[in-house]
């Protein structure tokens, strides 16, 4: 008998345990539970809430991380004494001496046809790289957690894995076609019924589930474009363009998930950097005023529903970063690509004042933090039909990235143009009441310039 071959993991995937036949599933509903993962009754394939992204490792070939669409955030051990795993990481850890390290090593079993749709699911253990043992479901059905995502740690001997054998569907191959508010006709007739597979983002072939075929267009025996399901595999014949029967959307009521906000990628941006050189013999205090554009960027998407392209009007406050926390702000109402990142930028203006001593080149640099963010939320989504019909649906897919600088603060750092004796004899020579201004500033990045001295600021407030 020929060796089965292996299969590889999908990009995105949905995950049901083998003995159970429930699926695993990002828990928002308990603030102890918080994102832990629970295998449940759910099979909603438009749920957020069982979809699951696969991230190859950057330095271990055939190890992944894996984590959550709903949060984006990556599976990892609670703490380092639990062996629960939460979709709880803002980043991917791939030192394996770490308790926190998200890495996972899947393991491919056997495939069988399980669904009504045709497609085979590929059953795997995923062992956590850390620990060395593999992940599973709880089976303490006395205890808080039960039917929880852990894994065993090698003083848990007396733990009995009872199922970690779990069949992975490939997402994509999950299309979910745009609801309709129209009259359904009954499904008992299996040749009326047809299972959409995906081909990309917008464009599907259907599947016959009574003979299994792809359905073309036919012309034949008197009958013109019809639909025909004869066709075992997918051409460009069997391909249909799937659009939303929308003529205007509108998307509201947002709701923010800010528990659940993935912050990452937090790096120090230097805006400008001047040199002020004082080449008298008396301190002086310039007021520096620096010019630099602040750009935020956004971007809306779902995680499981589409939108076809269609522009919606998005009412909804933009969760942005300030003083390292994050916070829901100003109010937006304007014309959107649903899945578009959109920048806005303007230019400000910032003054400092320095105190430059005698004989003394300092070098002010101008510098924040640039953040970026994930944030899941809910939205109510509002669309109005070509036949002039309102349809309302409340959606908890939304997924919200974006990026901004905070954190303004400025450094400067000294040096001195003579030694200490020299400045001392210097000032005897010119004298202590007489300020003699020589003040030079070289910008190096960005914009810059002397606005005026402290001292006459001060004065002209009194």
């Amino acid at each position: 008998m020929a060796e089965e071959r292996s299969v590889a993991l999908p990009r995105y995937m949905r995950l049901r345990s083998s003995s159970a036949g429930k699926y695993l599933r990002f828990t928002d509903d308990d603030i102890q539970q918080h994102g832990h993962l629970q295998f449940t009754g759910e099979t909603a394939v438009h749920s957020p809430y069982v979809k699951f992204e696969v991230e190859p490792s950057r330095s271990v070939r055939g190890l992944v991380h894996l984590r959550s669409c709903y949060n984006n955030k990556y599976w990892v051990r609670t703490s380092p004494t639990q062996v629960w795993i939460a979709a709880h990481s803002d980043v991917p850890e791939e030192d394996q001496s770490k308790w926190s390290c998200t890495l996972f090593s899947p393991t491919y079993l056997s495939s069988m046809v399980t669904g009504g749709n045709g497609l085979p699911d590929h059953f795997f253990r995923f062992r956590h790289v850390q620990l060395d043992h593999n992940v599973g479901v709880s089976p303490w059905g006395q205890w808080p957690f039960t039917d929880f995502l852990f894994v065993r740690s090698q003083s848990s001997n007396a733990v009995v894995v009872v199922d970690d054998r779990f069949a992975v569907t490939d997402w994509e191959s999950l299309h979910v076609l745009p609801a309709t508010e129209m009259p359904r006709p009954g499904t008992s007739n299996i040749d009326t019924v047809f299972w959409p597979v995906r081909v990309n983002r917008n464009v599907v072939a259907l599947r016959l589930p009574g003979n299994n075929r792809y359905c073309k267009r036919l012309t034949s025996d008197g009958k013109t474009s019809c639909l025909n399901a004869a066709e075992v595999t997918i051409s460009v014949f069997e391909r249909l363009e799937v659009g939303e029967w929308v003529r205007k959307r509108s998307i509201s009521n947002v709701q923010f998930r800010l528990l659940d906000a993935r912050i990452y990628n937090q790096v120090p941006r230097t805006l400008a950097r001047t040199i002020v050189t004082n080449n008298s013999s008396q301190t002086n205090t310039p007021v520096i005023r620096f010019r630099y554009r602040n750009t935020i960027s956004r971007h809306w998407q779902s995680t499981v529903s589409f939108s076809y392209g269609i522009s919606s009007t998005v009412s909804a406050g933009i969760p942005l970063f300030t003083d390292a926390s994050l916070t829901v702000q100003w109010e937006l109402s304007s014309e959107y690509t649903w899945g578009q990142t959109v920048e806005t930028s303007e230019e400000q203006e910032q003054e400092y004042p320095v105190t430059v001593g005698p004989y003394t080149r300092a070098t002010i640099t101008f510098q924040a933090t640039e953040g970026f963010c994930d944030v899941p939320f809910s939205y109510t989504q509002t669309d109005e039909l070509f036949d002039d019909r309102i349809v309302t649906t409340r959606m908890h897919d939304g997924l919200y990235t974006g990026a901004n600088l905070y954190e303004f603060h400025w450094e400067n750092n000294e040096e001195s143009l003579l030694p200490a004796d020299e400045i001392k004899l210097a000032q005897e020579h010119v004298g202590v009441g007489k300020k003699k201004k020589e003040v030079e500033l070289k910008v190096e990045l960005g914009e810059a310039e002397i606005v005026a001295d402290r001292e006459e600021v001060e004065d002209k407030e009194e």
